[in-house]
């Protein structure tokens, strides 16, 4: 391993253990903590209170992604405008029309992969590469669930606090980050030497 590698796959790892715990946490005080908690029925405050909560966590995660890559790529401010629509329109479509978890899985699923992918072309990288990198988030994403499934039977049914509710958030986001940071940062520094390789 390269010691170019090796860094990148640090600052990644990085990247997306503090970006994802950092924006899950903002997602839950501008999402909650302005219109409180909620069940599965939300009202209209509820839906912009979570709308603008999903921004907010968007923006924190890609901002840090793009840090991340700048030194191999450059991530533009219109392809992280675009993830940031794209993941609050993934995690609409999985909330109403299939129900949770699949929205937080859909918006992971995006926030993953939002800020690279295709930045190589698509000949010049390996696509199981790319299939690897999503499929680590989706690996963090289980973990996550895990977790938070046993905070909540520690903690017990409908925890209704704002503090309750951040810890969970911080537990989803940060297990997402740190497992999904890990296991991406390996495939995708492949992914992206393989497509240096081909410029050089």
């Amino acid at each position: 391993m390269t010691d170019t590698a090796r860094e990148f796959r640090r600052r990644w790892w990085l990247a997306n253990s503090v970006g994802f715990a950092m924006g899950l946490v903002a997602f839950s005080l501008l999402g909650h903590g302005f219109t409180g908690p909620h069940g599965d029925e939300l009202t209209v405050m509820q839906y912009i209170g979570h709308t603008v909560g999903l921004i907010g966590a968007a923006i924190i995660i890609l901002a840090a992604q793009r840090r991340a890559l700048q030194s191999l790529r450059e991530v533009t401010g219109k392809r992280k405008t675009l993830g940031v629509l794209v993941f609050v329109a993934a995690f609409w479509v999985g909330a109403e029309a299939i129900r949770p978890p699949t929205d937080w899985i859909f918006g992971f699923s995006v926030l993953g992969v939002a800020a690279w992918i295709r930045l190589p072309n698509r000949e010049q990288g390996k696509n199981i590469w790319a299939l690897a990198a999503l499929g680590s988030y989706w690996v963090g994403i289980c973990a996550a669930l895990a977790l938070v499934i046993t905070w909540d039977r520690a903690l017990g049914p409908d925890p209704s606090s704002l503090l309750d509710h951040t810890t969970g958030w911080l537990i989803v986001g940060g297990t997402t980050g740190v497992v999904g940071g890990f296991l991406s940062a390996h495939a995708l520094s492949r992914l992206l030497a393989a497509a240096n390789r081909a410029e050089s």
